[in-house]
């Protein structure tokens, strides 16, 4: 993974970072306690209608029914004016409770979009156990896909385009996988590749 703060390659185990000396516990600090967010969708902006509300939520049932492993949630909110949106997608999605104990490390496959609308910012974070599937290249394509309903304010549609979009990446993931078990040859999809658990992006 990379530091949240500096993008510092740095491990899961690390108490802090040993490029910028960010820690968890610091941030928590500083912003007290995280809100207590819904399981699929939290709007704190207030942005969606009722109908873009369930465009929503029925992307994320899509995504998580073509992948049982896989937990999608979605928050929309300002970015505090103390940190970039990286360091509070980093805070909501470990102490925003949306994953429990069990859920640490490998077993941790959340995927978290966080939206700040009156910034024009969308980031994405993903559990340390999407980490050697998705490449930072990969959430930003992804998040590529939503850019052109974001900037024309469908904010719903560029939501579901995004998660269409990691779908579909995630679906050529376990065909490569399937067939490399089937054959007995290495999968190539994690040959030289990048791992982030983050990346963020104006629109």
């Amino acid at each position: 993974m990379r530091c949240p703060a500096c993008q510092q390659e740095t491990f899961e185990t690390a108490d802090l970072c040993s490029q910028c000396g960010f820690s968890l516990p610091a941030l928590e600090k500083l912003m007290g306690f995280a809100p207590n967010l819904k399981p699929d969708v939290t709007d704190m902006a207030g942005e969606l209608s009722k109908k873009e509300l369930n465009m929503v939520r029925k992307g994320i049932a899509r995504l998580e029914h073509r992948f049982p492993q896989v937990r999608c949630a979605v928050v929309i909110s300002s970015t505090p004016p103390n940190i970039t949106l990286p360091l509070h997608a980093f805070w909501l999605f470990n102490k925003g409770g949306l994953t429990s104990a069990l859920e640490r490390g490998g077993a941790n496959r959340l995927v978290l979009l966080v939206l700040d609308p009156e910034a024009e910012k969308l980031a994405c974070m993903i559990g340390y156990g999407l980490e050697p599937f998705v490449s930072e290249g990969r959430l930003l394509a992804s998040m590529q896909a939503a850019l052109a309903s974001l900037a024309s304010g469908e904010i719903g549609a560029g939501i579901v385009a995004c998660m269409d979009h990691l779908g579909t990446h995630l679906a050529e993931v376990a065909e490569s996988l399937h067939k490399a078990f089937d054959t007995g040859e290495e999968y190539q999809g994690l040959e030289n590749l990048e791992t982030n658990n983050a990346a963020a992006l104006a629109f």
